[in-house]
């Protein structure tokens, strides 16, 4: 999982999660996912959060891929 982050009126805001895994297939899948930019502009709390709703939405969909220790 890689986290890109801009810095927004002093603030840091993440706009980018990438993850990577191997699927059933044993093939390698990328993900990417995106910050809603139209909504970041006018509410920076929900984009955000939206924004990590849909990564963890993703990740437990999938939980068979991935090892990873919360």
């Amino acid at each position: 999982m890689d986290i890109e982050t801009i810095n927004y009126k002093g603030k840091q805001f993440p706009i980018a999660i990438s993850t990577a895994y191997i699927n059933k297939f044993k093939t390698k899948v990328c993900k990417i996912f995106l910050i809603d930019s139209e909504l970041f502009k006018t509410n920076q709390e929900l984009a955000v959060n939206n924004l990590w709703g849909e990564y963890f939405k993703f990740i437990l969909s999938n939980i068979e891929y991935f090892n990873t220790i919360f």
